[in-house]
């Protein structure tokens, strides 16, 4: 399994100081992004919106951040998809992290929302299109038979989870089969996969507190639960897919 596209947004109270440093925050990303792996950078100004984005590659992977007096964004695509195990690492999220600490935001403390969004592949021998969406469908069958009453022949189907812990704070979970003839569904890049389950996880923490934010401790924190909970999804899928191949 791997990670094909991950964004992290910071929302804060409104800062009157960013206002005054834009052009310096903007030279400061530039400075960072001026070597590889980064290439094809460009950063703009938006003087109506008060904000900057600075976007471009790192090796082959496509990136995108924007800053604004109320919200730091960043985006990246992973061209060959990149191991969960090492979401922290990534080179986007380091210089977001040098970002973030340069900003020295006066109430940096307190934050609107913080959330990490990611979508997954699952690439595995029984995980085809029409046999995940087949699952999917007899699951739901007390829906999907008030639907196919009318409308016979399913295309596609999702199903969205949103729960939360006291802890980790909130996740909205979507799931459902992927091929690749979708792919602009979800990405701009072309993932080399066929077929496979795809997963759209996003976990946040609204109204929160935290003194020296730190992104690639969050992170770190974000790829434990995303190990563990996608293992356990896939486990969960192969077993019941192996029980209607044994009916």
């Amino acid at each position: 399994m791997k990670i094909f596209k991950t964004i992290f947004r910071l929302d804060y109270p409104l800062s009157f100081s960013i206002l005054d440093n834009l052009g310096k925050q903007l030279e400061f990303i530039d400075q960072n992004t001026s070597i590889p792996p980064y290439n094809k950078t460009t950063g703009n100004v938006d003087l109506i919106n008060h904000s900057i984005t600075h976007s471009g590659n790192i090796n082959e992977d496509i990136f995108k951040i924007h800053l604004s007096l109320k919200s730091f964004y960043g985006m990246v695509e992973y061209h060959q998809g990149y191991k969960i195990e090492n979401l922290s690492k990534h080179k986007l999220f380091e210089l977001s992290d040098k970002v973030i600490k340069n900003l020295e935001l006066k109430r940096s403390s307190n934050y609107n929302r913080i959330g990490i969004r990611s979508w997954v592949i699952i690439e595995q021998e029984r995980f085809k299109f029409e046999q995940i969406l087949k699952l999917i469908k007899k699951s739901n069958s007390l829906f999907d038979s008030a639907l196919t009453e009318h409308f016979p022949i399913t295309n596609d189907i999702a199903m969205v989870f949103e729960a939360k812990s006291e802890e980790l704070g909130n996740i909205r979970l979507g799931l459902g089969p992927y091929k690749k003839t979708e792919k602009e569904r979800y990405f701009s890049l072309s993932p080399e996969i066929e077929e496979g389950l795809i997963m759209d996880i996003d976990i946040w923490q609204p109204k929160i507190s935290i003194p020296n934010f730190n992104l690639i401790k969050l992170l770190k924190e974000n790829q434990k639960v995303y190990h563990k909970l996608l293992k356990k999804i896939e486990t969960n899928l192969i077993r019941r897919l192996e029980e209607n191949e044994n009916k």
